[in-house]
């Protein structure tokens, strides 16, 4: 599988994940994006995994997108073929409910992580201490629940960081190195549904996850109730 900016497939075998990355690579690039387009793809990528599966197989079905693919996993997460399949999601600086970024997702159930850099523009002016999903289930106040340090960096950024650097555009992003991330969570949410936001320090749009923050993520995911696809 090629590296991705969230590298779950890393933890397939510890957390008895089912990772499917959808790629627009082809032969001939298509050049002209639509949503019908896009969202069709996205369906039949999960019509292939139930398919494969059998949907008593799958406990939970979370999608997690990285920039416009967290503006798209926001877009399509309460739709009509969605709404009732997918249990959670994982916006990767693909903004983050109540700051103006899709809110008609509030209108489905659904656990909900948010992450990003604090350098990037959805972090820089701060990420709020409140959440309008952690309102919706009744959390209590959010808190830090974990401080990482990572000495490994992430797989992937943006290829031209290594010939332009970072001073011009430190929001943009850097090469992928360690670093350290804040993990905040709301407790006590109705039903056991998790609400966290995941502060990486230091980082940017385009730098890969790193592989202490990803296992985290991908921890608090499998902590989170499912059920939606087999229907309970």
């Amino acid at each position: 599988m090629a590296e991705t900016i969230f590298p779950a497939s890393d933890y397939v075998d510890k957390y008895r994940l089912i990772v499917a990355t959808p790629t627009a690579a082809t032969a001939e690039p298509v050049r002209r994006w639509t949503e019908e387009a896009d969202d069709a793809h996205l369906r039949n990528i999960l019509d292939i995994v139930e398919a494969g599966f059998g949907r008593d197989n799958i406990r939970a079905v979370w999608l997690a997108g990285h920039s416009q693919g967290g503006l798209t996993s926001h877009r399509i997460i309460c739709s009509e073929y969605f709404q009732d399949k997918v249990d959670g999601m994982v916006s990767i600086a693909g903004g983050r409910l109540g700051q103006g970024s899709y809110e008609d997702a509030l209108g489905c159930d659904m656990s909900y992580i948010f992450t990003t850099g604090d350098l990037d523009s959805s972090g820089r002016a701060g990420v709020p201490t409140t959440s309008p999903v952690a309102d919706r289930y009744n959390c209590a106040t959010r808190i830090r629940t974990a401080i990482i340090t990572d000495s490994q960096g992430g797989k992937v950024s943006d290829t031209r960081t290594a010939e332009t650097g970072r001073p011009d555009r430190p929001g943009w992003g850097g090469l992928p190195g360690p670093g350290t991330t804040d993990v905040y969570q709301f407790p006590g949410c109705d039903g056991d549904r998790v609400v966290a936001d995941v502060i990486r320090l230091d980082k940017g749009h385009t730098e890969g996850l790193e592989p202490r923050v990803t296992e985290e993520i991908i921890r608090l995911i499998v902590s989170a109730p499912g059920g939606k696809l087999r229907g309970g």
